[in-house]
């Protein structure tokens, strides 16, 4: 079922004319953006309604997910668009390409297409951009495919982005995101471990759908409201003390409140080694007060200031 939803007060809406991005966004990267900046601009020079389309499932294949429905739509609002129009990929998965938009999306009310330049659509995706620009040149929609987008070379995608975070490469991944990749759950009761051994920490669990960083010690901030907090953090099963389930630890630098209940967001800097065994919990200790030491360091005041201002 196709749902409205304005993207300034978070309430389902009715239709009205509009002007589409059309796409998953998943990660919401600087290539969505420009096209969602497109997307915007054209609504307002045609005086209608700026909308980003994408379905409310996973991504194709089963990929691991970047962000969640509401993690985009906030990045969305943030973008200047009005409305997410979300649908079921299921309700629509059978419509040929002249369906879904002959059809489909005149249909809700469509008045313009903007796309990227690997967009897909139709039954078995046998649309491309040049059939979708025909197709609005002949029902007088107005038309813009973005052009690709690189960092370093390399073209930004989501799945880029993915196997960027998977290796550990979170620095080039924050380029491509235009923010680096973060994470929110509910805080979890540990072992307490941490506590115990003098570093208190914070468990988060990752959600099974979710991209999960490469195991091991990350330089972090942790968000908690407003504030931004350096932080230290371990992705990975704590294979030193008999642990097996993958977790987010974070040990945020300086701080003693309790969390419990509440979901900080992540945000993941620069890695800093991988997931070690130790052969005892005294090596296991004096790896973590150097990787406090460093992470410390890290976070001076230049760096800081450097790293700052690139958080939704």
């Amino acid at each position: 079922m196709i749902r409205y939803t304005d993207l300034k007060t978070g309430r389902e809406t009715t239709i009205s004319p509009f002007i589409a991005a059309l796409g998953n966004f998943d990660g919401v990267h600087i290539g969505h953006a420009a096209v969602i900046r497109e997307t915007v601009d054209a609504a307002k020079r045609n005086d209608v309604k700026s909308a980003v389309w994408f379905f409310r499932d996973r991504p194709a294949g089963g990929a691991k997910m970047l962000t969640s429905t509401d993690e985009k739509c906030a990045i969305f609002s943030s973008l200047g668009a009005d409305l997410s129009i979300t649908e079921d990929f299921s309700d629509v998965k059978d419509l040929s390409p002249e369906e879904f938009v002959e059809d489909y999306l005149v249909g809700e009310g469509c008045r313009g297409i903007v796309c990227g330049f690997n967009f897909r659509f139709g039954k078995g995706a046998a649309g491309d951009t040049v059939l979708l620009k025909d197709l609005c040149e002949r029902l007088g929609l107005f038309f813009r495919c973005a052009d690709p987008v690189s960092v370093d070379g390399v073209t930004v995608s989501s799945t880029e982005i993915r196997k960027r975070i998977s290796d550990g490469d979170v620095e080039l991944a924050a380029k491509m995101l235009g923010r680096p990749y973060s994470y929110s759950a509910p805080v979890d009761h540990g072992r307490a471990l941490g506590a115990k051994f003098g570093f208190p920490t914070i468990n988060q669990y990752f959600e099974d759908c979710r991209a999960v960083p490469r195991h091991g010690v990350y330089y972090t901030y942790t968000k908690l409201g407003e504030e931004l907090l350096p932080s230290v953090s371990n992705v990975g099963s704590r294979p030193t003390v008999g642990g097996h389930v993958c977790r987010l630890e974070t040990h945020i630098l300086g701080y003693s409140g309790d969390l419990y209940g509440k979901s900080p967001e992540v945000y993941f800097i620069k890695f800093r080694r991988p997931e070690t065994k130790f052969e005892s919990k005294d090596q296991l200790i004096a790896a973590v007060e150097a990787d406090k030491l460093a992470a410390s360091e890290f976070f001076s005041a230049a760096a800081k200031e450097k790293l700052e201002g690139k958080y939704r």
